[in-house]
């Protein structure tokens, strides 16, 4: 999609991006607004004119829409948004202004227009955030770093969402003209790896490979809960981008991942996909063996532990993997009916047919 035709209208990918991010916002606000009494920041430095020329609001306005709506955040959110653009900041600006009711939060937003460079990065890293929620939207990768995502989630409270334009990079691989962006985003040796292993790889491979680099560098340094969402082409065939999570905090990953299952296109025996595609895949084509797979794992997982809660097993196994809690919940009973597991509850009552986060599960014959 060319840069000069983005704006024209709103697209059913983009909104569910926006959903995504919005969403998150409401969540990550109510939890901090109960653990800290300072102030919160939602921080977006590629946030565009805010509004599509068809009249269809984008991120930037729906975000300011959700905290006026949002009395936790009424008084303590504090809304940066920026563009390197001055005609975009200016029609960001008009457009903030006139949203109805912006009065009732308590922080203007503040409109900035700047790039995104080292300075920006270098002062972000110095400095010790309050609890900052980023959304980094670039057209493409220029200013998308690791030093600047690592800068955004270094301290307590502060999660990072940003767009990772699949499409942008995968060229940019075979491109030397574009070796400096490409190689801040992965580091320079990760991406001399890169582009040798994806050498004649199918495309779904190359993706794997890819994103997995992706995930190992942001492992390294931003920390340790690091999520995806992946975006299909219109044809449904191929990758268009992806939507990347990184939080030094189980919670937050955990939330990110039941918003991003209500985002997904389909499911897998009711795993979530987390893919969005204009063209969802034949259902007969499904892996009809994920919860059976799960079950192994848990069994696993029992054996060489011992005893857990159905919250620790939830905790230790779910990172890095499709499940979410109610996945783990269904194989406890299906465990349990056929045997393989004994549910303890104590003194404490459970709810016919319910699998409390508190129970614990111990593994018959271990």
């Amino acid at each position: 999609m060319a840069t000069d035709d983005f704006y024209d209208e709103s697209r059913e990918a983009s909104r569910v991006k926006t959903q995504i991010v919005v969403k998150y916002l409401g969540a990550w606000g109510r939890i901090m607004a109960s653990q800290t009494d300072g102030d919160l920041i939602y921080f977006d430095p590629f946030a565009g004119p805010g509004a599509y020329a068809d009249g269809s609001k984008s991120t930037p306005l729906l975000v300011v829409e959700a905290a006026i709506a949002n009395e936790q955040l009424h008084e303590r959110l504090e809304i940066t948004l920026g563009d390197r653009d001055k005609a975009f900041c200016d029609q960001l600006s008009a457009n903030v202004e006139a949203i109805p009711g912006l009065a009732h939060l308590a922080k203007r937003p503040a409109v900035v227009c700047d790039d995104v460079d080292e300075t920006l990065t270098a002062a972000l890293s110095q400095v010790e955030l309050t609890p900052t929620f980023a959304f980094l939207d670039p057209w493409g990768y220029k200013g998308l770093t690791l030093d600047l995502v690592n800068s955004l989630v270094k301290d307590w409270g502060c999660d990072c969402l940003f767009f990772f334009n699949y499409n942008r990079i995968n060229a940019g691989l075979t491109n030397p003209k574009v070796d400096e962006h490409v190689a801040a985003l992965f580091g320079a040796e990760r991406t001399g790896r890169l582009r040798r292993e994806t050498v004649g790889l199918a495309p779904d491979d190359r993706d794997a490979v890819i994103m997995g680099a992706l995930l190992a560098a942001l492992q390294e340094g931003a920390g340790n809960f690091v999520h995806m969402f992946r975006f299909m082409a219109p044809d449904g065939k191929r990758t268009s981008h992806y939507l990347v999570f990184v939080s030094k905090h189980f919670k937050g990953y955990e939330i990110m991942k039941d918003i991003m299952d209500k985002a997904s296109s389909y499911s897998e025996s009711d795993v979530p996909s987390y893919v969005y595609t204009p063209k969802p895949p034949d259902p007969r084509l499904f892996d009809a063996f994920l919860v059976e797979d799960l079950k192994r794992d848990v069994r696993a997982l029992l054996t060489s532990e011992g005893p857990l809660s159905v919250r620790d097993i939830f905790e230790k196994h779910s990172v890095g993997k499709r499940y979410v809690l109610r996945n783990y919940k269904t194989a406890l009973k299906q465990m349990e009916v056929s045997g393989q597991v004994v549910v303890e509850t104590g003194a404490r009552k459970r709810r016919a047919g319910s699998m409390p986060d508190w129970a614990t599960i111990r593994a018959v014959g271990s």
